[in-house]
Formats: C-alpha cells, sequence, structure tokens
C-alpha cells in the first residue's frame, strides 16, 4: 500500500533560481501568488534549488518569462557548482546540449568573461538560441560563443585555453 502511494504521488521538480538576478524568497513568494496550490521545499545547503510539487506549468508564467527560474533537477545542478566558475573567467561548456548547464555557468559568472558552448545536435543548440533573451545572455559583459560542432572537429587551436571546462557525458540530465 505505501509502495502504490509513493508511486501514485507527482514527484517533485527542481527549479534552479538565478541567483545572480533574485533571491530565494523573492521567488518563493512570487510562485505561491502565481501558482496556486504549488508546494516548495528547499534543499538544504543548495540556495539556488527549490523543490516543487503542483501548481500548473511552471514554464509559463512571469517568474519564468523573465528567466528567474530555470527547470533543471538537482544533479544537473550539481556539475556547474562543482565547476564554480567565476565572474571575468574564459569557460567552455563541451557538452552543451539544450544548454541549462550553460545557463547556469553563465549566471554563476554573473554574466561577466567568455563562455563558449559546444554541441554537435543543432536542434538542441537552437534551445539554447531560444533562451537568450530569457536567460540574459545577451548581456555586454559576457561573450558567448556557440559552435555546433562535436570537440574532434574543432581546431583547439582557434579557441584558446579556458579557465574552466565542463564536460558532463553522459548527460547528468539523462541519467
Amino acid at each position: 500500500l505505501a509502495r502504490a502511494r509513493a508511486l501514485s504521488t507527482p514527484p517533485y521538480m527542481d527549479l534552479r533560481l538565478d541567483l545572480s538576478r533574485t533571491r530565494p524568497e523573492a521567488v518563493r513568494q512570487r510562485l505561491l501568488t502565481d501558482h496556486p496550490g504549488i508546494e516548495l521545499r528547499t534543499v538544504e545547503g543548495q540556495p539556488q534549488c527549490l523543490r516543487t510539487r503542483g501548481g500548473g506549468d511552471l514554464f509559463y508564467g512571469p517568474v519564468y518569462g523573465e528567466g528567474l527560474i530555470s527547470v533543471q533537477a538537482l544533479g544537473s545542478q550539481q556539475a556547474v557548482l562543482t565547476l564554480a566558475p567565476k565572474p571575468g573567467e574564459r569557460v567552455l561548456d563541451a557538452c552543451a546540449g539544450l544548454g541549462g548547464k550553460t545557463v547556469h555557468i553563465a549566471e554563476s559568472m554573473q554574466r561577466q568573461g567568455e563562455l563558449v558552448a559546444v554541441d554537435p545536435d543543432p536542434r538542441r543548440l537552437a534551445e539554447l538560441d531560444g533562451q537568450r533573451e530569457r536567460a540574459g545572455l545577451d548581456a555586454d559583459t559576457l561573450s558567448l560563443e556557440v559552435h555546433c560542432s562535436d570537440l574532434q572537429s574543432l581546431d583547439a587551436s582557434r579557441l584558446g585555453q579556458f579557465d574552466a571546462v565542463l564536460v558532463d557525458a553522459p548527460c547528468t540530465g539523462l541519467g
């Protein structure tokens, strides 16, 4: 009976908060107002993460539209937290995919520095391109260079050197 209850309960969905542009309590209050019935939990030691359940589709509404939240599992968030990119650095996301971690890197860098995103799948990179405005990736202080290629095909001498490189392969978000 306990197993049946657990399997019939919708799982939590993790949100990543853009702490370079907002504070956790501000997002909590807005989500509670905009999404009646939402259940919110914090994750100890992870101020950028809110666990949610219920409250409807979080991909719609002002908090998401303003780029203050992104839907990203806590496990995927850990890759960028471990990388710990700093403002002003030059960072390579070698497996950019849909761009969730690329955006997280930009947030961690406070949109200051150079960010190079590489992925061989143009459809996945199109999703990153679609996030540019929402995520504030067109900041004057951030250089974002996107390459549709695999790392073996790129001229490494053309890319230059990096302060940090993220290779999340296979993608944490895929399990």
